[in-house]
């Protein structure tokens, strides 16, 4: 957090996150996590931040209030599900800096399994396809290793008849030793697991990206987050079913969400909070300015104290 605070204090810097990681874990699928955040996420955040480019997850961050108030608040960004990056893109398109901490955020992701793995990436991915379609739908499946190499492969074999079998094994191979020098700088020190292990948590990774996709494209518009659904639109705006399962969500009746309300982003009045159950009670301690997050089963919720009003803002 001092690291975060200290990158803060440049005027021009709006902003500052965490690349998100997990903590260590025994389990397979704690390896295909770590992975995931480590390598894959993890080479196109720190390639893409270096050279100051918009690459953002709102996993951990702090941004300075002022200049968020001057875009409208989060009051704004009530009608999107991915609120936070929206706020990084509007602090961005605006000439101010964004700026990624040199320690990840830790994720404590207990209880976790393949197929909650695998919702959890395509809820990502739908986000995604609605906010940045092109990007999402065409070029982020460019950047994976097996896409890659078949590309490359593909292209030595027409200008210099080399094998694409050569060159698949020798792209493949040199993609995983450079991943596993990326994961181990990201751990920052020796990995829970062994070589081996971390050989088949890459590969179940690049075998389930198909799987996430194919979930992603064929429902883009349906994400389920917590105990609620949502159906989403084309700029990322999201609008919530009610009173519907998502097997009938077509049916639905839709009601936009254009202003903060329940599962988007919630203002109470403190004296509210003041009546209401003990567990409000660190709530209260928060001075203007300041920010606290709690993390739940589901996600974490943000909170912030803005003269009379605390605003919570559940993340996904």
């Amino acid at each position: 957090m001092v690291e975060m605070v200290l990158k803060s204090e440049d005027p021009s810097v709006a902003l500052v996150h965490q690349l998100p990681f997990c903590t260590d874990q025994w389990s397979f699928i704690n390896a295909v996590e770590k992975i995931c955040f480590g390598c894959a996420l993890g080479r196109s955040a720190m390639a893409l931040n270096q050279m100051e480019m918009l690459c953002f997850t709102g996993m951990s961050y702090i941004f300075k209030k002022p200049i968020l108030d001057r875009f409208g608040g989060f009051a704004r960004y009530g009608k999107f599900l991915a609120e936070d990056y929206f706020l990084s893109k509007d602090l961005f398109e605006n000439g101010y800096k964004i700026k990624m901490s040199n320690y990840p955020a830790q994720q404590n992701i207990a209880g976790t399994n393949v197929t909650k793995y695998i919702s959890r990436m395509v809820r990502w991915l739908r986000l995604r396809l609605n906010m940045l379609t092109i990007v999402a739908a065409f070029f982020e499946p460019m950047i994976e290793c097996v896409n890659l190499g078949f590309l490359l492969a593909l292209s030595l074999r027409y200008l210099f008849g080399v094998s694409m079998l050569t060159t698949m094994a020798v792209h493949i191979s040199l993609w995983m030793v450079l991943d596993y020098l990326l994961l181990r700088c990201t751990q920052g020190g020796p990995l829970p697991f062994n070589v081996l292990t971390f050989m088949m948590a890459w590969w179940l990774r690049e075998v389930l990206t198909y799987v996430i996709y194919a979930k992603a494209v064929l429902h883009p518009r349906t994400v389920k987050w917590g105990a609620h659904t949502y159906h989403l639109s084309l700029g990322g705006h999201t609008e919530a079913y009610h009173g519907v399962s998502s097997r009938s969500s077509l049916a639905a009746k839709r009601t936009k969400l254009t202003e903060p309300a329940p599962g988007i982003g919630v203002i109470f009045p403190e004296a509210t909070l003041a009546k209401s159950k003990p567990e409000h009670a660190p709530l209260m301690s928060l001075k203007q300015g300041h920010s606290w997050r709690h993390s739940l089963p589901n996600g974490y919720i943000r909170a912030s104290v803005d003269h009379q009003n605390l605003t919570l803002t559940p993340e996904a």
